[in-house]
């Protein structure tokens, strides 16, 4: 099952902070959300640390990479538009994709252009923080810049995600979701992938 890169778990910890007891991000909320942004809480007075945080930000991840995979293989998403989806689906649910899509009737442009559009609460204010977040969103989306200023092609463990045990299928698939880029950058980007790997077996950095 395709994942988001470290660098998109990065940004979704830093939009969603570190907060070890449960709260209300709106007092209109039914639960309450704990450590990374983990909602569902019932337990008013829970605390946790961020090893637990961590555990539950994977598990919620996992759910969102499961939900999205019907999407990502309809779109075949680049790596920056889906660490991007991601990080959208993290903080909204995953179920939400499908609004975003309008059904997987809009194109990528009309995707893009949608995801500043959810920044408003249930009752329809407009939240400085979901704001933020959207325009991070919607920028590493269109450009796959990251709000750090790291651009998606410079991150290695999500270009080329590749091992000795990786299959040529799981590469084909790789090649499809635009892993490697286009034209000539593929080409390069597949050899560069490859001559790593033959530098890691003979110990060369």
């Amino acid at each position: 099952m395709r994942k988001a890169s470290k660098k998109c778990i990065e940004m979704i910890k830093q939009l969603e902070g570190f907060v070890g007891h449960a709260y209300k991000c709106l007092p209109s909320e039914d639960y309450y959300t704990i450590g990374y942004g983990h909602y569902g809480i019932t337990d008013a007075n829970m605390v946790i640390t961020r090893e637990e945080a961590e555990e539950l930000l994977n598990e919620d991840l996992e759910v969102v990479y499961k939900g999205l995979s019907v999407c990502d293989n309809y779109y075949l998403f680049t790596d920056s538009e889906y660490d991007a989806l991601v990080s959208f689906c993290f903080n909204l649910g995953v179920g939400t994709i499908s609004q975003l899509t309008d059904r997987y009737t809009r194109s990528k442009g009309q995707i893009a252009n949608a995801i500043p559009y959810y920044n408003h609460d249930g009752a329809g204010n407009v939240v400085a923080g979901l704001t933020t977040r959207r325009e991070a969103e919607y920028t590493l989306f269109t450009t796959g810049v990251y709000p750090d200023g790291t651009k998606c092609d410079e991150i290695s463990d999500s270009n080329y995600d590749i091992t000795e045990d990786t299959t040529l299928g799981e590469i084909v698939d790789m090649t499809l979701s635009g892993r490697f880029g286009d034209d000539e950058d593929r080409k390069n980007n597949w050899y560069d992938a490859i001559q790593k790997l033959v530098n890691k077996r003979y110990g060369i950095d």
